[in-house]
């Protein structure tokens, strides 16, 4: 993609793009840096790109490795509607992982890749140290009354056909929708995101990523995991924009309060933190890591 190779060559580090086979699927990524193994997870279908403004940072110390989860980015297409996320996301990044060598990694995830790492780290306890999650899917059922009805396939048919398409335009409307501040919209950042979704001949439209985390009116149960990551055994930074519109503080910030890790808020930000307030996140994310 030519937007993808612009937004690869604003870096001062040197990372490379790579693909490699696992189990179905072909897994784009780049690659940088030197240090421990840190392993960077996007929110919906985003793609690596979501973290252009924190790649630099953190390969100062970490050997980043920057994934596009399968449907995103490079990475192989799939039918997000009837995918198995714990097969298609979950195992994939373990055997990532694993193809890679890589027996101990830290994570920085966002979003639906924030229940991809939880999953993980509940699966195999030995491989992951720490993990800095931002807005993470998983503390709770809450769904905001505009998405409550994104459980419904027809609901989601109508609006990807007829009330908002996959065009350049609505897409930014789009990545600005969650968000509070939105001068991170760059022309190469759209770019990038759009031609991701529109390659090939199957068009990954974002809504239909949300009603795969929805049942009618609230989170589907599959993604609910305040229980289980009681037991989680890595150190943990939560980190929640004060004005996220999708998980919203007062439903999500006591119960991460409650569980193992520090929790940080970020003021007039939305529910991409790494990108609205990427100076601050760069310096807590960092730091924490060591």
């Amino acid at each position: 993609m030519k937007a993808e190779q612009r937004l690869l060559g604003k870096f001062a580090t040197p990372f490379t793009l790579g693909q490699i086979d696992v189990g179905n699927f072909r897994i784009n990524y780049i690659q940088g840096g030197k240090g421990e193994p840190l392993l960077l997870i996007h929110g919906a279908n985003i793609g690596w790109g979501q973290w252009h403004l924190n790649l630099d940072e953190m390969a100062k110390k970490n050997e980043v490795f920057a994934i596009d989860l399968p449907g995103s980015g490079g990475s192989t297409k799939i039918e997000m509607k009837d995918s198995n996320l714990e097969e298609d996301f979950v195992e994939t990044v373990h055997q990532f992982l694993e193809k890679k060598g890589i027996t101990q990694v830290n994570i920085c995830a966002h979003s639906l890749g924030g229940w991809v790492a939880l999953k993980l780290s509940l699966r195999a306890p030995q491989l992951v140290k720490k993990m800095v999650l931002l807005s993470p899917v998983g503390l709770s059922s809450y769904l905001p009354w505009q998405y409550r009805l994104m459980g419904f396939s027809f609901f989601v048919r109508v609006l990807t056909q007829k009330c908002v398409p996959v065009n350049r335009k609505n897409m930014a409307d789009f990545l600005g929708s969650v968000c509070k501040k939105k001068d991170f919209l760059t022309d190469d950042f759209v770019d990038y995101y759009f031609e991701s979704i529109t390659r090939g001949e199957r068009v990954t439209h974002p809504f239909w990523c949300i009603h795969r985390l929805c049942d009618i009116g609230k989170m589907r149960s599959e993604f609910y995991l305040a229980d289980e990551i009681k037991t989680i055994r890595a150190e943990v930074l939560w980190i929640w924009g004060r004005e996220d519109p999708l998980f919203p503080l007062r439903k999500n910030a006591n119960i991460s309060n409650a569980l193992k890790g520090k929790t940080e808020v970020f003021e007039n930000t939305g529910h991409v933190a790494c990108l609205e307030n990427h100076s601050l996140f760069n310096e807590i994310c960092c730091r924490y890591l060591g």
